[in-house]
């Protein structure tokens, strides 16, 4: 059956064994067989075998080269379909130009299809077409479906803080607003008694319990005693973590000894494999010195060596005891160790007992590629190896500890020290960020494995960087920047590109691009009008949008906020339920697991910030909006799939682009769904069976797909569309003048002849703060709009373009147009509409460039610039918003105390953070003219 893989166990000896991620679906492997079976009849084999004598001096070819070949060939034409449509968007050079890992990869007609295809699987992002969406062909990314996991913790988060506003003050209901927590407000001013507890310090007391209660020291009395909501917050926090367990196992990411077995069985079948391979090769150098056989013969020994190592590696965590019975993920309490010698000797000598009642403690050593096991039987040497784990903890910036990263437990849920939490309780985090955190990265690890099985991250890189060098087509740099692109972005979807959060230089830029943000954004919620009115009907047409008005006037107003609100089951159009905004607007992914107190305090105001300026609650409703259009016309269209019915390619293409292929329309469509009076079809994602792990899996692809396309309307761009550097890593070619710099290769990026070197600043991503939206246009509206599948594309701009023109109304005063052509006005109209995508950003930056350098005059040409800047103004205009608000922070602070002291005010006034939004900024320079 498909369960069993069979491409994995060739029965004919000497064919080697598919990888195990080959297809993820039986639709895919039933394709394949096809491809298969048309490839045997277009080369038989002894057609075959004579072309291989003929062009190998009369060698022989074997009935398992044979098959080998027939299987390459089939898996190519499979996979065909996974790069970029070739539009005259993505044909053309500028498009290019602006480059990113997955353009690089997708656009480039000379890499093998499987390449493409595992991109596309792994990170596509919908924006754009494949080669085969027009004939239907598509796939839901793994990073489309992880991002869906961050809803399951704001459903813990809101279930148990219903639960002790029970408890505190009697019901459940009422206590938010906008996001922010006035019951704990109640709380501190003794509303609620002296007993209450704020809701941080009931979430961290119910974890406590849960952790406590697995004590052999623990009173079991004291949960007979425990209040009814607290027992079921208890409850509820459990089947939270188990939900994940059993996902975990299904999925075949947890370190049980089940999962490493199965993964150790693959390794040494591939050796066998391998070891076959060489042997033959070496046999074939004895009688001919072929160059490509050589080459091959180099790197099958290369790959059998990092399989022997991972092998080894395996054999050794099953080989060690471990402990079975986790409560909760551990994530140490990083800034307490850092900052308290007591807390780092308190929990050296836990670990220095456990150690020692443990007898023996296990190692690896990733360069020697061998296990060391070290008998712990003094004082001295237990608390030699606790001092060495506990400066890891500290000096690990992953503070996950379980994630995937370089080195060896990439996707095994291993501990550096298998000790219990009640052990360790007071010296890990214990609050609603843990919950957050791990959903995140554990969502990612089972969707990673659902696509990818038993392979992880170095296995597919391996597996890349083979299919290029058996293929004899790509240079040594071409190779190893494959790698390099596919590793970055796993880095980004996995959330761990940026490896210390917590470093000086990425705290000190992240709290002033807040700043910079509530500086030069007071007006960002009016201009994401624009999308968000605008970009339904580039995606639905005028149609949809006008079905939808006539409904409200039907009466299904009621059951369209219904259908509105299920893209929250995919983790979106929560900006105003939690603090996301500003990670996607700002382009800040990174944010430290412990803020400190100034960093917590800048959060809370940028939040309030976002609320008020309105961002926040436009975003949040354009993305419900769009999904009260999306699901009737979706309905529609699975139900047709489902009774054989008709649809437009249109329709089919964009089915296809979100993963919908047949097959999942057919399953989505015999899933519960209502239709009101009128007719028209609802959806409660809540409804839906979650009592299989398939029933789960067919309700996150939905909840992806939804979530999924409300990004593509009110957009923020994704991985797909911005390069590394904007998120303050790249990857550099390696030079041996680095190292005097303190930077090392990155082998896991590198190949044994090219190598990389990995730097990571915040500083990089400071010029790109506020591109957010242009990179994402770039895709979703400049490329889009090019593309003659996108069937409403020419209402989608027309739209863009009215829209952007009222809001362009709404911002300025009318004297500021009686200022202005009819030139200047069109071309700050095209700029903010987003229909010109990044280029339009980029044409005013090299605009004002010129105008600063004196190569251009606006005052005697209607091009004109949205400034006149000087050559200092331009130069920090380029390196990102923060700089540029700091130089004029310098010059206002000197012109003041120089004695222009109005002048200073007046251009301080543009550049201070919340006057904007207050209203002030207009008072301060009213006052500085009189």
């Amino acid at each position: 059956t498909f369960d069993m893989k069979p491409w994995t166990k060739p029965k004919v000896r000497g064919v080697r064994p598919l990888p195990e991620n080959a297809f993820n679906t039986p639709e895919e492997y039933s394709r394949f067989v096809l491809h298969h079976e048309m490839a045997h009849v277009d080369i038989p084999y002894e057609a075959m075998k004579k072309q291989f004598a003929k062009d190998n001096g009369g060698a022989t070819l074997t009935r398992p080269d044979y098959e080998n070949e027939i299987n390459n060939m089939a898996l190519e034409r499979h996979y065909k379909g996974y790069g970029l449509k070739q539009t005259s968007a993505t044909k053309s050079w500028f498009y290019n130009a602006v480059t990113t890992p997955q353009k690089r990869i997708l656009n480039d007609p000379s890499l093998p299809n499987e390449i493409k295809y595992n991109v596309a699987r792994s990170w596509y992002n919908a924006s754009l077409d494949l080669e085969g969406t027009p004939s239907g062909k598509g796939v839901q990314s793994l990073a489309a479906r992880a991002l869906t996991y961050g809803a399951d913790s704001y459903n813990l988060e809101r279930d148990i803080k219903v639960l002790w506003r029970q408890e505190t003050k009697g019901f459940g209901a009422g206590g938010d607003v906008l996001g922010f927590n006035l019951d704990n407000a109640r709380v501190k001013l003794g509303t609620y008694g002296q007993n209450a507890r704020t809701f941080e310090e009931y979430f961290q007391n119910t974890m406590d319990l849960i952790i406590d209660e697995k004590s052999p020291m623990f009173n079991k009395s004291i949960l007979a005693n425990l209040p009814k909501p607290q027992i079921e917050a208890m409850e509820r926090m459990k089947k939270f973590f188990a939900d994940f367990q059993e996902d975990g196992r299904m999925a075949g990411v947890l370190g049980d000894d089940a999962t490493i077995r199965a993964k150790l069985k693959m390794y040494k079948e591939n050796i066998a494999i391998r070891e076959e391979e060489i042997n033959k090769l070496n046999e074939k150098l004895k009688t001919s010195k072929d160059k490509q056989t050589a080459s091959d013969l180099a790197v099958k020994q290369d790959f059998l060596k990092k399989e022997q190592s991972e092998a080894r590696y395996l054999q050794g965590l099953l080989d060690t005891s471990i402990n079975k019975d986790f409560a909760i993920p551990i994530y140490y309490n990083k800034v307490l160790l850092k900052e308290s010698e007591q807390a780092r000797e308190e929990l050296t000598v836990i670990f220095t007992d456990h150690l020692l009642s443990g007898g023996k403690h296990s190692s690896w050593n990733n360069v020697n590629g061998t296990w060391t096991t070290q008998r712990v039987t003094q004082q001295k040497e237990a608390r030699n190896i606790a001092e060495q784990i506990v400066d890891r903890i500290v000096e690990d910036p992953d503070t996950g500890n379980f994630t995937p990263r370089s080195g060896k437990g990439k996707h095994l849920m291993r501990r550096a020290l298998d000790i219990p939490e009640w052990k360790i309780k007071n010296y890990i985090v214990r609050d609603v960020r843990i919950v957050q955190n791990y959903a995140n990265k554990m969502g990612f690890r089972i969707e990673w494995s659902l696509v990818h099985g038993k392979m992880d991250i170095d296995d597919i890189l391996n597996r890349h960087e083979e299919l290029m060098r058996l293929g004899g087509k790509h240079s040594e740099d071409r190779i190893a920047e494959v790698k390099r692109d596919f590793l970055g972005d796993y880095e980004r979807e996995a959330g761990i590109h940026i490896r210390d959060p917590d470093a000086w230089n990425q705290t000190v830029i992240r709290n002033l691009k807040s700043v910079a943000g509530m500086t030069y954004l007071p007006l960002a919620g009016i201009t994401s009008i624009i999308d968000a009115v605008a970009m339904p009907i580039f995606e639905h047409g005028f149609g949809a949008v006008g079905k939808a008005a006539m409904r409200v006037v039907d009466g299904d107003f009621k059951e369209m906020r219904l259908n509105a609100t299920q893209v929250r089951h995919g983790n979106e159009a929560m900006e105003l339920l939690k603090p996301i905004l500003q990670y996607r607007v700002l382009s800040d992914s990174v944010r430290d697991l412990q803020p400190k107190l100034m960093e917590r305090a800048i959060q809370g105001a940028e939040r309030g910030f976002y609320m008020l300026n309105l961002l926040s609650g436009v975003t949040s409703i354009g993305k419900q909006v769009n999904t009260a259009f999306l699901i009737p016309e979706f309905f529609r269209r699975i139900t047709a799939i489902k009774k054989n019915g008709k649809l437009t390619k249109f329709e089919i293409g964009e089915l296809a682009r979100y993963g919908i292929t047949e097959q999942l329309a057919r399953d989505l469509a015999d899933m519960p769904w209502g239709k009101t009076d009128t007719g028209m079809p609802t959806l409660d994602l809540s409804a839906w069976p979650t009592t299989t792990f398939q029933d789960r899996r067919l309700k996150r692809q939905m909840s992806a797909y939804l979530a999924q396309n409300a990004r593509n309307t009110i957009m923020h761009s994704t991985s797909g569309d911005r390069p590394l550097v904007m998120d303050g890593f790249t990857y550099v070619k390696w030079k041996p003048w680095m190292k005097t710099m303190g930077m090392s290769i990155d082998e896991r990026a590198s190949t044994a002849n090219v190598k990389f070197a990995r730097l990571e600043n915040a500083y990089m991503s400071m010029p790109f703060q506020f591109l957010n939206f242009a990179f994402a246009a770039n895709n979703r509206i400049f490329a889009a709009s090019l593309d003659p599948a996108r069937q409403h594309r020419l209402a989608g701009v027309m739209a863009l373009l009215g829209m952007s023109y009222i809001t362009l109304k709404l911002k300025k005063d009318d004297w500021w147009f009686e200022n202005k052509s009819t030139a200047e006005i069109l071309m700050r109209t095209v700029d903010q509409s987003g229909i010109a995508g990044l280029y339009s950003d980029i044409a005013y930056h090299a605009l004002h460039t010129a105008i600063a350098g004196g190569m251009h005059n606006p005052d005697n040409s209607w091009l004109k610039g949205k400034y006149k800047p000087t050559a200092q103004d331009d130069m920090f205009d380029k390196m990102g918003a923060v700089p540029s608000m700091l130089s004029e922070w310098v010059k206002g602070a000197h012109a003041i105390t120089t004695g222009n002291t109005m002048e200073g005010l007046r251009d301080l006034s543009y550049h201070v953070p919340l006057l904007g939004i207050s209203g002030l900024a207009d008072d301060v320079r009213s006052f500085t003219r009189q």
